[in-house]
Order: structure tokens, then C-alpha cells, then sequence
């Protein structure tokens, strides 16, 4: 199973903040991906995105695992993306999981030969392996994005 439904939460006032930081997005690349990311502190400075960090961190069950990368990911309107392996074992890396912020039912993602929409507020763990997005919609699709790496593999 390449993705797992973890929780749902109320992501409103993180989507509607994202306007205001447009700028930080990385220009499109060929395939319609923006990127901004997230380091050390950024998260801090964002109400609205330190909110619902701090949700997520009082989830029961949560995996063992260290967060390597956050990122917020911009996938343009009408646009694919590239087949390709977003993270492997190889590196310790034990998947991501993505909480979808603005979202329309053209969005979809691809891991292996399973396909997902993922609703506004889910956040899913994504297993490691080739990958693809695509959006049909006439919308931006913004989904937060984290790398997890396994706590034994530092």
C-alpha cells in the first residue's frame, strides 16, 4: 500500500495565508513545480503554519521517525510531473508525508500503481518509491511536504 491516511486537519487558515507569501515560491520549473522551502525557524516566524505543526506533533501513533525536509510544493495548473524516485532507502529515507493545503479533484498523485486524491486537510504517508503528480485542474494544488528519515538510519 503506497499511501496511508494518517489524520485530518483544519488546514483553512494556513491556505489563506499562502497568498501572502506568493513571492517565496521558487519560479515554475519545466514541469509546473514551485517550491518554497521551509528551514529552521521559518516555521516559527508563520502562525499559521507553526499551528498546525503543533497539531501534528500531538497525533498519537506518529511514526519514529525524524523529519528531514519540509517544503511547501506548488504543482501549476494543467501540469505533470515527471516519473521518478522521489525518495529511497537507500539514504534512510522512509517515505514523506504530504498534508494537502489547497487541493481540487484533478490533483492527483501516483506512486507505483496506485493513484491518489488527496483531500484538503489529509495528511498521508507516501511509501518510498517512483512517483508522479499531476494536475488537471484549472487550480494551483499546494501540498506541505516532509521527508522522513528513520531515527536508525542517522
Amino acid at each position: 500500500m503506497s499511501f496511508s491516511h494518517i489524520a485530518t486537519l483544519d488546514v483553512w487558515a494556513l491556505a489563506s495565508s499562502i497568498r501572502q507569501k506568493q513571492s517565496s515560491f521558487s519560479p515554475a520549473d519545466s514541469f509546473g513545480i514551485r517550491v518554497m522551502a521551509l528551514p529552521e525557524g521559518a516555521i516559527e516566524r508563520w502562525p499559521q503554519a507553526k499551528n498546525v505543526f503543533a497539531r501534528m506533533r500531538k497525533l498519537r501513533g506518529a511514526p519514529d521517525v525524524l523529519v528531514e525536509n519540509v517544503f511547501l510544493e506548488w504543482l501549476e495548473p494543467n501540469s505533470p510531473t515527471e516519473w521518478g524516485e522521489r525518495s529511497g532507502d537507500g539514504d534512510g529515507i522512509a517515505g514523506e508525508a504530504r498534508l494537502s493545503v489547497v487541493a481540487y479533484p484533478g490533483a492527483i498523485e501516483h506512486c507505483g500503481a496506485e493513484s491518489c486524491f488527496i483531500l484538503p486537510g489529509s495528511l498521508m504517508l507516501i511509501a518510498p518509491g517512483w512517483r508522479s503528480s499531476v494536475n488537471f485542474s484549472p487550480f494551483r494544488r499546494i501540498h506541505l511536504v516532509m521527508w522522513l528519515k528513520r531515527k536508525d538510519a542517522t
